[in-house]
């Protein structure tokens, strides 16, 4: 670890204990941290995460199945609403509380000793199969009917503003009497436009939100090598509904390159696949 790792480190082994998130414990079996650094957040800063790698246990773990809903499938659940507000749950996996018995599993390793997880951490094999079931059930008879709940990023969305407002305080007191808390200061409320799950969703439709625009514009002019062409296909893959009915036709010698054997489809900037990224 660098100083500044090590920095990080003990403040976040601080901040979890004193959240009562993890606490010592004797394990054996035991998981190591390691330091990463965190998506920028717009604000230029750059951040540090601490991420437990549980390899080892998530190749004994038989994870449960419990489907997230298709993205577009919430989109078009949109059409109609003229309100909008956003849910973002607090560090949404740690307020799911691990079974005592279950805890020793956790275990981790760090300079300042070994400790186990209190709460579900990030990580764990079946961790976002389990949020989302919990995450589901709580406003379960309002899903699709003005709620929806996509891990811990949860929307609300109305035809009008009365309507609206009594929807909003109904999901709320049902997280709060389940201990499910939302971080207000990321929270959006009542708003007439907004982004949620990277698209910019508002009375009058929805489009790619502004920053995932961006990406695809700042894309170099040229496909330098094979590695950058499913990275580009995944990122303008995101915008694919707005692409219109050609979208196949026109990446298909995109795609073609990612099929394997890659001596197949040589690779040349100056080919159809070229003019397919163009």
């Amino acid at each position: 670890m660098t100083p500044e790792q090590l920095q990080f480190h003990k403040q976040e082994i601080a901040k979890l204990t004193a959240n009562g998130w993890i606490g010592p414990t004797y394990s054996p079996i035991c998981a190591s941290t390691i330091m990463v650094d965190k998506r920028s957040d717009g604000t230029g800063e750059r951040k540090m995460r601490m991420v437990v790698n549980y390899r080892e246990l998530k190749a004994l773990t038989i994870a449960p199945d419990f489907p997230l809903p298709p993205i577009q499938t919430i989109l078009e659940m949109l059409g109609g609403a003229q309100y909008f507000s956003t849910l973002d749950l607090e560090s949404g996996f740690h307020q799911i509380r691990m079974a005592k018995e279950d805890r020793w599993k956790t275990a981790c390793r760090s300079v300042m000793g070994l400790f186990k997880y209190k709460v579900m951490p990030f990580g764990l094999k079946g961790a976002p199969a389990t949020f989302q079931a919990n995450i589901n059930a709580y406003p379960q008879p309002l899903l699709g009917q003005g709620v929806i709940a996509y891990l811990d990023d949860v929307l609300i969305y109305s035809p009008d503003f009365p309507s609206h407002v009594t929807l909003l305080q109904q999901v709320l007191r049902i997280f709060l009497d389940q201990q499910f808390y939302p971080k207000f200061s990321k929270c959006k409320f009542a708003k007439r436009e907004l982004t949620y799950l990277g698209y910019t969703v508002s009375a009058e439709g929805i489009k790619p939100a502004a920053d995932k625009i961006q990406v695809i514009k700042a894309w170099p002019e040229v496909l330098e090598n094979e590695t950058q062409i499913p990275q580009f296909l995944g990122t303008v893959n995101y915008c694919r509904m707005f692409m219109g009915p050609d979208f196949a036709r026109i990446a298909r010698p995109l795609v073609d390159l990612t099929h394997k054997p890659v001596d197949r489809h040589p690779y040349s900037g100056g080919t159809p696949p070229q003019a397919a990224f163009d």
